[in-house]
């Protein structure tokens, strides 16, 4: 099977559209002219290249140079993301504690945010937040320089009514 396509730019750019069922090879086809895969056999030019004869680093630079990609449900990781807060009944204390949990289910690893939210003071909000990090090495949250973090934020705001009237 032979396959020749040639896109040159001229005066009016133009855009190639691959319209087949699937299982017709549209991905791999790109993947191939993206340097992301290596055909079984046969050559591949792209670019006045021969992009079969490159190693792994240089068809990552070659990528680098001529490609861009937009993946399609591609690296796309399966997390659980769970977030509670509990504003207190009677806005006594203008306390509101929450936590977040953000779980990565391939790699088995996990970000927990606890935090305080305080907003005592008119058009103010102090935030305390702290962040765990954990998981395998080589996972997304486990491979952090910093297993741990602890911030405070601090937001003032204006009230557009107010500035208004």
């Amino acid at each position: 099977m032979s396959i020749t396509f040639c896109y040159k730019c001229q005066e009016m750019a133009t855009v190639p559209v691959f319209c087949q069922p699937s299982g017709n090879g549209k991905t791999t086809l790109l993947n191939l002219i993206g340097c992301l895969n290596t055909p079984a056999g046969g050559t591949l030019t792209v670019a006045d290249t021969d992009v079969v004869s490159l190693d792994r680093k240089q068809r990552a630079s070659f990528r680098g140079r001529y490609m861009g990609f937009i993946f399609q449900n591609f690296n796309l990781m399966d997390y659980i993301y769970l977030r509670i807060t509990q504003k207190e009944p009677f806005d006594i204390l203008y306390l509101t504690p929450s936590i977040t949990c953000i779980y990565n289910i391939k790699s088995k690893s996990c970000s927990l945010s606890p935090e305080i939210l305080y907003t005592g003071i008119t058009n103010l909000e102090l935030r305390l937040k702290a962040g765990f990090l954990t998981g395998p090495d080589n996972s997304e949250f486990g491979e952090k320089q910093n297993d741990y973090r602890i911030e405070l934020r601090m937001r003032y705001y204006f009230d557009a009514a107010s500035l208004l009237n």
